[in-house]
């Protein structure tokens, strides 16, 4: 029997494992075979288990040693990121499966445009390449992203499915600080996955060089960030401009991305409190931030960050079912406040909606006659018919549907002629400014609607006595506002 020699290598990819056998029974010689096992090792760690890319080891040694090249041949060099915009939406809607091969199918396409001189593109993680570029200065980064944008942005046919794909882009520049005569610009030493770029000997210039190479990612990330706040689907070159604001809240989503996972985010109710007797019968779960350096942060200071950088959904999921968490466990407990839980632009809009309530709705117990499901106006889209007949089924499946600050906009009346609404809250300016005649005219006026229409009214954001008598005394079932009490940790508000 003829016995084999080789090497077997285990590559995890996701939830299952790649075995590669590779024949070494030809090479006799046993130096021979450790050099070829080290090489084949050392590729396995420096490429990208999925697309065959170089990873971010690579890149990380490549980039530092690209901008040493840089500065001491007197040679621009560019460094474009790439990220696919929804594409967590591609894997949550089609699942992880298609999303793999997407990223596969783009990988091949953009290593095939991006074949000249002095170009390499690595995969980071997730929908997001990189683009090293050497010899490539302002005059000649537009035509390369649009290369890039041509090669990769369009549809994709995943198995059965087809998807079209947009990509946003951040370019950062590093102009040559100096030039050391006889320096060949331009070529990116392993190139290839396996063959690794040099690593220095570790001493100062080695380190200078990793520091502008990571000052160079920062700025392209900065730069993508920006393409994306300024709508996606494009491309932005770095520039001093961008500054401070746009670096906090780069920094702010870097860190809102993790924050679910530490255990930052959190929620706070505020109390609704019943104006005919002033007991406490319901509360709003209003999201907070206990960020480790800033405090508490308020939901509206990094809601807006979290849509411009696509977070937006995920922070929404998660404030959903922790309020659906603690209104059961209220329950269990002998508590029963109504909840009030708000909805985000994404869920609405989602035609999942319905599953995926009654999905955390079966797996935390919760009874869906104690919760309303609350919107407001700027988050409830065009299409009234298609909402309307989401928030019935809901309606039907025992939870209430509240409309947020009614009165604020224009087609307030609209809505409420066409949504099956249980109660209306009226918009905080009513309040602040129901010292008014004309004010307590109107409000009177959209009270006394309510009641025609059997809907339950409460006016928010009452924090004075004189607001509360006035909104009582005009028939309003219910308040709530720092008067009646402020947002308070679920222990604060319900001991026990």
């Amino acid at each position: 029997m003829e016995v084999r020699q080789g090497v077997l290598l285990r590559i995890p990819v996701r939830d299952r494992v790649v075995v590669m056998w590779r024949d070494l029974t030809d090479v006799r010689d046993a130096e021979a075979r450790r050099q070829h096992v080290e090489a084949l090792l050392q590729q396995q760690a420096l490429a990208d288990h999925l697309t065959g890319l170089p990873n971010r080891r690579w890149f990380t040694a490549a980039l530092r040693d690209a901008v040493a090249r840089c500065d001491a041949s007197g040679t621009p060099l560019a460094l474009l990121v790439l990220d696919v915009d929804d594409f967590k939406e591609v894997n949550d809607t089609h699942g992880h499966a298609a999303g793999d091969l997407l990223l596969v199918d783009m990988a091949a396409r953009l290593s095939a445009a991006l074949t000249g001189p002095g170009l390499a593109v690595a995969r980071l993680g997730g929908g997001e390449l990189v683009v090293v570029a050497e010899g490539y200065g302002p005059d000649d980064v537009e035509a390369l992203a649009g290369q890039v944008v041509g090669a990769v942005q369009g549809l994709y046919r995943l198995g059965a499915l087809t998807v079209e794909v947009a990509l946003s882009l951040g370019v950062a520049l590093r102009e040559p600080t100096g030039a050391v005569p006889g320096t060949v610009p331009g070529k990116v030493p392993g190139k290839v996955p396996g063959k690794v770029p040099g690593k220095g000997d570790g001493g100062p210039d080695d380190e200078l060089a990793a520091s502008r190479a990571e000052e160079l990612l920062g700025q392209a990330d900065l730069a993508l960030y920006e393409a994306k706040r300024r709508g996606r689907a494009r491309f932005h070159v770095y520039s001093a401009e961008l500054g401070e604001p746009v670096q906090r809240r780069t920094e702010t989503g870097t860190q809102l991305r993790r924050a679910a996972d530490r255990g930052e985010l959190t929620l706070h109710w505020q109390p609704i409190v019943r104006l005919a007797d002033g007991a406490t019968v319901a509360a709003e779960a209003l999201l907070r931030w206990q960020h480790p350096v800033r405090g508490l942060v308020a939901a509206g200071e990094f809601l807006p960050v979290a849509a411009e950088l696509g977070l937006l959904p995920e922070v929404a999921a998660w404030a959903v079912e922790a309020a659906f968490a603690q209104a059961a466990a209220w329950r269990r407990c002998g508590h029963a406040p109504h909840v009030y839980v708000n909805l985000a632009a994404s869920q609405l809009a989602s035609v999942d909606l319905g599953s995926e309530l009654s999905r955390l709705a079966a797996a935390h117990g919760l009874d869906r006659r104690g919760v309303s499901l609350e919107l407001s106006e700027d988050v409830l889209g065009s299409d009234v018919v298609a909402l309307g007949e989401r928030l019935a089924h809901q309606r039907a499946s025992g939870f209430s549907i509240a409309l947020d600050d009614f009165g604020a906009g224009s087609t307030a009346l609209a809505w409420l002629r066409h949504l099956p609404v249980d109660v209306l809250k009226l918009d905080r300016s009513f309040v602040a400014t129901v010292g008014e005649a004309r004010t307590r005219t109107v409000v009177r006026a959209i009270l006394a609607l309510a009641r025609d229409l059997g809907v339950r009214t409460v006016a928010e954001g009452v924090e004075t006595e004189a607001q509360r008598d006035f909104f009582a005394e005009a028939g309003c079932d219910y308040a709530q506002g720092w008067l009646l009490g402020r947002p308070v940790p679920a222990e604060v508000l319900l001991p026990g």
